[in-house]
């Protein structure tokens, strides 16, 4: 096993191998809740596509959702006495897996709070569905795993073979394996959570109960149905508002939300056929594991984000490129820990000092800043990842080339 200048690899055979690398492990570790019954093809790929992007861009925040999602998964598990309630059913009820029908319909998503409170009026009788009946409705298929280890194993021992033979590695094959050490971490949070489950179980009502009793919210907060602001609009302005100012606007409040949701979509709207797409079982542990969890999260963002220091001294198609890697991987480890600091510090106030500090602080300050922290993350990370791939562009031979018995292995 030793490199081989004869032999030379391709920029479209390392683009290749790499993207499908990275489609298969995502598609495989990333599970998103159910969506509507009856949902197209078409908008379950574009729900987990969302899912997958954000993974992409805030890795830690998608952490933090899937280890939420764990910790509720193991503290729902007595919900169902006596009927072999696993955390396969605790993952399943989280993400919209049981549906209330009323006179025979559709009519609710149970949450947790809501089946809990059914099942102690004898509203409803104890769900009758085995773990194995929820892993066939699971995606989750031998060829789609088989497929899976052989692609991820192959990555690997050719990315470990190169090392070995002190053969660098390109910025995009780095880039791939560090969201391979992700998606690990995520399949790991999600084990037990079924794969792109598309049918959900029917739950009879067999008598209504005092509405008081279920505290259902019963409406969104109004702050999400707002407009963006109004914008002056000038006549020399007008251009520039409306392909510049209001675009940003829209798309920041977007993120906002987004982010908003991660945080805080613990319940379900009275009537919807569907969990909101972070939905965590409400934890009642008075927040302090989600603060832990969003410890580890950005102490893990920060790690994986810093280790792309590790190609300071790599070799890029221009300087501007090698310039662009290195701000950007300072950036992308540096908010994190900026976020973390500024979050010990509100909790050092709140315990020690008072609570109504922080409270004094304006909401729409925290929006700002959140939305600040968000855009020059997220900038500095589209960043590595497109340089990533302008990197195939122009590459050394030594990166091209070849450990020669990889050539008679057959892979993608």
């Amino acid at each position: 096993m030793s490199p081989n200048p004869t032999q030379s690899r391709t920029a479209a055979s390392i683009l290749c191998s790499c993207l499908f690398t990275i489609f298969l492990s995502a598609w495989f570790a990333v599970r998103p809740n159910i969506s509507t019954p009856n949902a197209s093809w078409t908008r379950l790929t574009l729900e987990k596509s969302r899912v997958f992007v954000w993974t992409l861009l805030c890795p830690e925040l998608m952490l933090m959702w899937a280890l939420q999602q764990w910790y509720a998964g193991r503290t729902i598990v007595d919900l169902v006495p006596g009927r072999g309630w696993t955390t396969v059913h605790s993952h399943f009820l989280q993400m919209g897996g049981l549906i209330l029908y009323k006179d025979g319909r559709p009519s609710q998503a149970l949450c947790t709070k809501r089946l809990s409170k059914l099942l102690e009026s004898g509203a409803v009788d104890p769900p009758n569905v085995s773990r194995t009946e929820i892993q066939d409705k699971s995606k989750l298929s031998p060829f789609l795993v088989v497929l899976v280890l052989l692609q991820v194993g192959w990555f690997l021992v050719q990315s470990g073979a190169r090392l070995a033979n002190r053969l660098p590695l390109t910025a995009l094959e780095f880039e791939t394996f560090m969201l391979l050490v992700l998606n690990g971490v995520l399949l790991a949070a999600w084990w037990d959570k079924p794969l792109d489950v598309a049918t959900p179980v029917r739950v009879d009502l067999k008598f209504e109960i005092p509405r008081e009793e279920l505290e259902e919210p019963s409406e969104q907060d109004p702050d999400f149905h707002r407009p963006y602001p109004s914008i002056p609009d000038p006549p020399l302005l007008r251009l520039f508002t409306s392909f510049v100012v209001r675009p940003v606007l829209v798309i920041s409040i977007a993120v906002v939300r987004e982010v908003v949701n991660l945080f805080d979509d613990d319940d379900v709207l009275e009537g919807s056929l569907a969990v909101p797409v972070y939905y965590v079982s409400p934890l009642t542990d008075g927040g302090n594991s989600a603060a832990v969890f969003f410890i580890i999260s950005v102490v893990f963002g920060m790690g994986f984000h810093g280790l792309h220091c590790l190609l300071w001294n790599s070799v890029f198609p221009s300087q501007a490129e090698a310039l662009l890697w290195r701000v950007s991987s300072i950036v992308i480890a540096g908010v994190p820990g900026m976020v973390l600091f500024i979050f010990l510090v509100i909790c050092g106030l709140v315990i020690f000092v008072s609570d109504a500090i922080v409270d004094a602080i304006p909401t729409m300050l925290w929006g700002y800043g959140a939305v600040l922290f968000l855009w020059i993350h997220a900038a500095a990370r589209l960043a590595i990842l497109v340089d990533a791939f302008l990197s195939l562009r122009s590459m050394s031979p030594r990166l091209l080339e070849e450990i020669s018995w990889t050539a008679y292995i057959p892979h993608f």
